[in-house]
């Protein structure tokens, strides 16, 4: 996978708008003094010149990607992050439930023996409560007219 490595764009955009400088100063005094270019030529210098001018506007068009691609990859960064919280948190969850098993199967044994041992059947209970609802001495309300 290439991994594109962070660059300050507007240093190299500096840089090459120096260069830029340096040769055309250069391309002027060609012709004013000849002993001042050292080792490259004319033509030389013009070809360098037209790269960095290729290479700027090559810089200034695609900036905004550079943009692009660093927020989105803080963006995957924050979801990859996300789903390992998550994970996390899932498996936490199911350590707990897990311990909180035996605990409640202790308790639910307790109960029963309780129950057994001072003869109160909850279940029992349960099935009579909820036929008080129906049963014919509800009380609550009055199913005969009383006139006064």
């Amino acid at each position: 996978m290439l991994k594109i490595i962070p660059r300050n764009s507007l240093k190299d955009h500096k840089k090459i708008k120096q260069f830029s400088s340096i040769i055309k100063d250069r391309l002027d005094s060609e012709f004013k003094n000849t002993k001042k270019i050292n080792t490259l030529t004319f033509e030389e210098l013009s070809d360098f010149n037209k790269i960095l001018t290729i290479s700027d506007f090559i810089l200034t068009k695609y900036e905004h990607k550079k943009n692009i691609y660093s927020i989105l990859n803080e963006f995957v960064d924050l979801i990859k992050e996300t789903e390992n919280s998550i994970i996390l948190m899932d498996d936490e969850i199911e350590e707990l439930t897990l311990s909180a098993d035996v605990p409640i199967n202790h308790i639910m044994e307790i109960k029963n023996r309780i129950s057994k041992k001072h003869g109160l059947d909850l279940e029992e209970y349960t099935k009579y409560e909820g036929d008080a609802e129906n049963s014919s001495n509800n009380l609550t309300t009055s199913s005969i007219d009383v006139n006064s």
